[in-house]
């Protein structure tokens, strides 16, 4: 859609009203506004998912058309796809991928294929997938209502996480002698430069795929090509007619795995699991932790990981470099109120790279930090044992799209870290 977009949008944004024909035989159709023309904007991300929208659709008949405009006519197009999954009145899923790159508008969407008669549950996520910029129609959900107050059961999207060492060729323009000038300035015993850098240079993983299968999770998994993986499941809260929590079920097993390293010059390859972080239960427990809040109106559900190389690597590199091994760390957070809103926020590490999916659609690609000898210096020259570990102080902080938080700033402090891992700035 690259060459049409800027004049959809503009056409889009001079619409002055949303009446329909009028006289009679024309009443107004039932629908829902998921959202506004949104007019080209640039990307910041990778695959930039820049609007998520979850709403109760009340249609008797079990039909619904995605339309531009209010009377199911308008033309629908995005910059670059649109993401609709539903959850029928039954608790069964159904999904729809359209993507519009390099294509003109299309006719209105049906979607009901997808739905079933009720209330059902309709989560719509639009993504950037070419880069440069983003933009959309209006789009309308024409053929129901919303459910409105009263919302009797909200369900989250599901989440992967996908912590993976860019090769520092390609993170850091790296080549060998860079390597060995960077270590040497930063201290690391020279002995253990030149093996250090061999190591480094050779144990990258490949990147993750841009879409998160539950076939490719499983290759991911098996292979082993990771430094950490964390999998948050759906989950359904149930709600009073006062709008108060009654109930929590998950709707999936939620996934931890602290990754590994593969070990460059074996055959087959060798692959040494990492040591979790142990000071912090939460961190090493690999299950998630469900509060309800205070005012019983949403839950907060939380997945923790960190850890380092495996002692077995730990220790004859302390010995080579004269440092011990720095912790990465990831925690993801999840608001779900009966409001039927849903938000969710990472807080990780800035070392190593990251990937971050939301109903298996990739939300975030995320490199390291380029500094990779700021990282490996971190761990310090006295080696670590229990009740001295600390975590990695520097941080990225992401907010899905739609999420309600609190400022984030763009550059955060330790002390923003620190509290980011405690309550990924989400409201109470």
């Amino acid at each position: 859609m690259r060459a049409v977009i800027p004049r959809l949008v503009a056409a889009a944004l001079m619409v002055t009203g949303l009446a329909v024909p009028a006289g009679p035989a024309h009443a107004a159709p039932q629908a829902i506004l998921i959202t506004e023309a949104i007019p080209s904007t640039p990307v910041t991300e990778d695959d930039q998912l820049f609007f998520d929208k979850a709403f109760s659709f009340n249609t008797p008949d079990g039909k619904g058309v995605i339309a531009g405009t209010l009377d199911g006519l308008g033309e629908v197009g995005v910059d670059d796809q649109i993401l609709v999954k539903v959850t029928r009145p039954d608790g069964t899923e159904n999904t729809f991928l359209k993507n519009y790159e390099f294509q003109p508008p299309s006719a209105p969407i049906d979607i009901s294929h997808l739905l079933a008669p009720g209330v059902n549950t309709v989560r719509i996520g639009l993504q950037d997938t070419f880069g440069v910029s983003y933009g959309s129609t209006a789009l309308w959900l024409v053929g129901g209502s919303d459910q409105g107050t009263g919302v009797s059961t909200v369900l989250s999207p599901d989440y992967k996480v996908v912590r993976w060492f860019m090769p520092l060729q390609d993170a850091s323009d790296l080549t060998f002698t860079k390597c060995v000038k960077r270590l040497t300035k930063a201290g690391v015993r020279l002995i253990g430069v030149g093996p250090t850098c061999a190591f480094l240079l050779n144990t990258g993983n490949p990147e993750p795929a841009r879409a998160m299968t539950a076939g490719n999770w499983q290759k991911l998994i098996k292979k082993r090509e990771y430094r950490g993986l964390l999998g948050l499941p759906s989950y359904k809260v149930t709600c009073s007619s006062g709008g108060t929590v009654t109930a929590t079920e998950k709707q999936g097993e939620p996934y931890v795995n602290f990754g590994y390293t593969p070990t460059p010059g074996h055959k087959p390859a060798l692959y040494i699991p990492a040591d979790p972080y142990v000071n912090d239960p939460d961190y090493a427990s690999r299950t998630p932790t469900v509060t309800t809040a205070a005012d019983k109106r949403s839950v907060h559900v939380t997945l923790r990981a960190g850890a380092r190389l495996n002692l077995a690597e730990r220790g004859p590199g302390y010995l080579a470099t004269g440092y011990d091994a720095p912790y990465i760390w990831t925690t993801l957070h999840a608001r779900i109120g009966c409001d039927g809103h849903t938000s969710a926020t990472l807080v990780f590490s800035d070392f190593p790279s990251t990937a971050v999916y939301q109903d298996g659609v990739r939300a975030l690609r995320r490199p390291q930090n380029a500094d990779f000898t700021g990282f490996l210096t971190s761990g310090g020259h006295i080696p670590s044992g229990p009740n001295s570990d600390k975590l990695r102080s520097n941080c990225f902080v992401f907010a899905f799209p739609g999420a309600d938080t609190e400022p984030i700033p763009a550059k955060p402090t330790k002390g923003d870290c620190a509290r980011g891992r405690r309550d990924g700035f989400l409201p109470a």
